[in-house]
């Protein structure tokens, strides 16, 4: 897995550099094509200082019929298609006018360079075209990678499900132990130091005793009440009497 990362890594950084000499192919052109326009604007002013000199030659408006705007107003190959006619109007003119003769030298300078910009351009942008096509290749590489570990790791707990019961037990354990949370009491069932099923009767029997040991103290302070009410102070102290043997034997039964 971590190969296929460090490949794709390696992809990227190579697609990002492709995409930047992709750009800096196409200011490369732009700054040709000024530089072609400017020549042609050069070849209007020259062919105007020759009409300066002699109105009758004509020369600015033999060469551009619509202005020279209708020359550089196209783009990429449009614009070297145009350089065709506009020279052959121009070269009879070259012969006689040094200035026409400069501006079309500079003008064919100006047109090699933007040609050789063109070309650079269109190599730059298959290049940057071919490397995203590898980065793209080296994700689908690394997704397939995922989903194949996501798969088994996925028939491997699906053949196991008591190792996800356990981890999602955990989990549950740790939800629960939050901070300020009550701590749940435990059952009577699993207290220490007392088994499951021993020593049930014993407790009934006890409470039994209990019962009875209360029953008989009331009987004693009902018989003291009686005792101390009654005009008959013999039958109350027997009475009375009677209920402590009582309470004697129920504590010695105990």
């Amino acid at each position: 897995m971590v190969p296929l990362f460090n490949q794709l890594k390696a992809l990227e950084r190579d697609r990002e550099d492709a995409s930047d000499l992709a750009v800096d192919a196409l200011a490369e052109v732009y700054g040709a094509e000024d530089v072609l326009e400017n020549c042609v604007r050069d070849l209007d002013a020259a062919a105007a200082a020759v009409d300066r000199q002699n109105p009758s030659l004509t020369v600015q408006r033999t060469i551009f019929p619509s202005g020279y705007g209708a020359d550089i107003k196209r783009d990429g190959n449009a614009q070297l298609n145009a350089l065709t006619p506009l020279r052959v109007r121009a070269q009879p003119f070259a012969v006689a006018h040094p200035g026409i003769a400069a501006a079309l030298t500079a003008i064919d300078a100006a047109e090699a360079a933007f040609k050789a910009a063109l070309a650079a351009r269109v190599t730059a942008d298959g290049e940057a075209a071919r490397t995203f096509a590898e980065e793209l290749e080296g994700r689908r590489a690394v997704r397939q990678q995922l989903d194949s570990a996501y798969g088994r790791l996925r028939d491997h707990y699906k053949a196991r499900p008591a190792l996800a019961e356990r981890y999602f037990l955990k989990a549950g354990t740790s939800r629960a132990k939050k901070v300020g949370s009550k701590p749940v009491a435990p059952s009577p069932e699993t207290t220490p130091g007392r088994e499951q099923g021993a020593g049930c009767e014993a407790p009934q029997t006890e409470a039994a005793s209990l019962s009875e040991e209360a029953s008989a103290r009331q009987v004693v302070a009902a018989a003291s009440s009686e005792g101390a009410a009654a005009s008959d102070g013999k039958s109350a102290r027997g009475r009375l009497a009677r209920a402590t043997r009582g309470v004697t034997e129920v504590a010695s039964a105990t």
